[in-house]
């Protein structure tokens, strides 16, 4: 097997590029790995004492796709034609590599990691054999997220203990028991150059079993409008940054696919979404705590039932997201305008500057969606559908 290196993945790049229009030279290659990896050049990547010469004990990398693109277009190549190419060539190489396009992406995934190792950890499955059929029913340990910034030079780890609990019960209506699981774990998250990290390293220190009797959950009688109020989809600014930040790290923000010049984008430490949009001056967005607000029921069911990246459908999903962010970026435009008494109506030559060729939807000052309860449930809809 060939070593993951810098020069190595250059080289399948400039095979999988010998299949396209966009050619690339190992030399050109290499210097574009080395950007994405966070350096200016080569060069300056081979000499870093922050990097070692194989990539092997990398796996969650969080490329630089500015410093990307610029020595992209240095080196006279479009980076949209080159990023496909270099996850390729990636995953050729380095077949465990992750590439995530933000530091909440990596931070989701390690997270998801940590929890699974807890989960599979042989003390833990060996107590909950002992005590029969049990299906888990919750997984809570407040880990603190990953930020590149504050980890320990390479070489150096962060270790951490968490107190967090398992809860389980029985997955049989004879089985009554809820247990508890007190469980003390420890994260080792080690550094292996500017931009990357080896797999989350997780053990199991220590673990206490509570029983509890399973509850019996209350029937009452409740009215239309409190079932509604119950059912109604859940749009606060926390419930937004949170749904936000699990669509981009999840799903769209890994496929970076550009559709007509333009590309759905979250920023996780600006809490905002934006349209990346090559033909603007000014991207055009929104706070991020915003988004639900502006979306229908329907259209944030959509965007919730998305399937996860998978390597093959980044057209379908970023142009799925794009749409949904296209609406709620206007509706959000729309509210901003009325909220601040600028005018009484859309100005569509003002909207055409924020979104240029974009369709302007709002040219009233109708309401943005009917709410209704059907059934028992609050139903939004667009009033422009």
């Amino acid at each position: 097997m060939v070593e993951p290196t810098v020069p190595s993945i250059a080289f399948a790049l400039r095979a999988y590029s010998k299949r396209t229009p966009t050619s690339i030279g190992k030399n050109h290659g290499q210097e574009m790995i080395a950007a994405a990896l966070g350096y200016t050049s080569f060069y300056a990547f081979a000499k870093s004492d922050c990097e070692a010469s194989s990539l092997a004990k990398a796996q969650h990398f969080v490329p630089d796709t500015e410093l990307f693109a610029v020595r992209c277009r240095q080196l006279n190549y479009n980076p949209d034609d080159v990023w496909p190419l270099m996850k390729a060539a990636f995953a050729e190489r380095h077949a465990t590599a992750i590439l995530h396009t933000c530091e909440a992406g990596l931070d989701h995934a390690a997270q998801a990691l940590t929890r699974q190792q807890i989960l599979n950890a042989p003390h833990l499955q060996c107590e909950l054999t002992k005590r029969g059929d049990l299906q888990i029913t919750g997984v809570d340990f407040p880990f603190s997220a990953i930020r590149l910034a504050a980890l320990p030079a390479v070489g150096e780890v962060m270790e951490e203990h968490v107190n967090g609990f398992v809860s389980a019960a029985g997955a049989t209506e004879t089985d009554t028991t809820v247990y508890r699981i007190a469980v003390t774990a420890r994260r080792v998250i080690a550094r292996t150059g500017k931009t990357c990290i080896a797999a989350p390293a997780t053990e199991v220190l220590h673990l206490e079993f509570e029983e509890h009797p399973r509850r019996q959950q209350k029937t009452q009688t409740v009215d239309n409008a409190s079932i509604a109020k119950q059912k109604k989809s859940p749009r606060s600014p926390q419930k937004s940054v949170a749904f936000c930040e699990e669509l981009f790290s999840r799903v769209s923000g890994r496929a970076r696919v550009r559709y007509n010049n333009l590309m759905p984008c979250f920023d996780p430490n600006e809490k905002s979404l934006f349209i990346s949009d090559i033909t603007a001056e000014k991207d055009p967005w929104m706070p991020a705590s915003a988004f639900l607000k502006n979306l229908t029921d329907q259209e944030i069911e959509a965007l919730a039932n998305l399937p996860a990246w998978n390597g093959n459908n980044e057209i379908t999903l970023s142009v799925t997201v794009l749409n949904a962010l296209h609406r709620a970026i206007l509706r959000h435009r729309k509210r901003k305008i009325q909220v601040d008494h600028h005018c009484t109506a859309v100005d569509s030559r003002n909207e055409h500057n924020l979104l240029p060729n974009w369709t302007c939807y709002h040219d009233s000052d109708a309401p943005f969606f009917t709410e209704s309860v059907e059934n028992g449930v609050a139903i939004r809809r667009s009033a422009y559908d």
